[in-house]
């Protein structure tokens, strides 16, 4: 059984992972919509020591070239619909307080805070396992948090 995770709510979010082809089209949207990114590492190379992922560096020392394309990306995989569209065909098993985790799971204002943490954590669920074998799943660590409400 998948490990509960809290939401910021307090609630509790259970992400099962959906069955292979809606997983595989989020991993498919997933890299189209990064390929509209311009991607700019600047100085970032020289950062990294062997063994390091980009997870392990201190984003304060980051070049300002690699600080607007990690924007850039952030931004567009937010803003896009069709990587919405496939988080929401992947999240149909998972659940929030042991209900299915929905459009409905948002819509008190308060629960919103709820839905970013959320759906990336039905993102990395779905999309991360595609990568394991490359030695690219750092790309989709971090996030959520998994502590209740401060």
């Amino acid at each position: 059984m998948p490990e509960p995770i809290i939401l910021p709510s307090g609630r509790t979010l259970v992400v099962n992972v959906a069955p292979f082809t809606p997983a595989n089209k989020l991993r498919r949207t997933l890299a189209k919509e990064a390929l509209a990114v311009r991607l700019d590492l600047g100085g970032l190379p020289g950062l990294m020591k062997p063994g390091t992922t980009i997870a392990d560096v201190e984003v304060s020392s980051l070049p300002p070239e690699a600080l607007d394309t990690m924007k850039n990306v952030f931004a567009t995989l937010l803003a896009s619909e069709p990587v919405e569209a496939c988080m929401w065909e992947c999240a149909g098993r998972s659940t929030i307080d042991d209900a299915k985790m929905d459009a409905k799971s948002f819509e008190d204002p308060k629960a919103r805070g709820d839905f970013l943490p959320a759906a990336w954590e039905v993102i990395k669920a779905n999309a991360a396992p595609f990568f394991e074998s490359l030695g690219l799943s750092s790309l989709l660590a971090g996030a959520a948090p998994k502590s209740g409400p401060s």
